[in-house]
């Protein structure tokens, strides 16, 4: 599917692509993990630290779209209240 560890990375952070499941993907994350075996080269408590936030940022996402679901939700009942008044 990727041709590359850094094409992996990119897709795995890039937010476009947040519903395709990336962390649910083998290659995707066996590629960004050792990309950032190749940022960090040696270092892993800087390598667990980058997937651990990376983790979080998967996290952040899912809690920010199902924020914005419900905020629609609550607009649009607010508005239909208002179109009947």
């Amino acid at each position: 599917m990727l041709h590359t560890d850094l094409h992996a990375a990119g897709f795995s952070l890039d937010p476009e692509f947040r519903h395709f499941l990336q962390h649910e993907n083998k290659e995707v994350t066996s590629g960004f993990r050792a990309m950032v075996e190749r940022v960090f080269p040696g270092d892993v408590e800087s390598q667990v630290k980058a997937v651990k936030q990376h983790s979080s940022y998967r996290a952040g996402m899912l809690a920010y779209i199902l924020l914005a679901v419900l905020q629609l939700n609550v607009i649009s009942d607010v508005l239909e209240f208002c179109i009947f008044i």
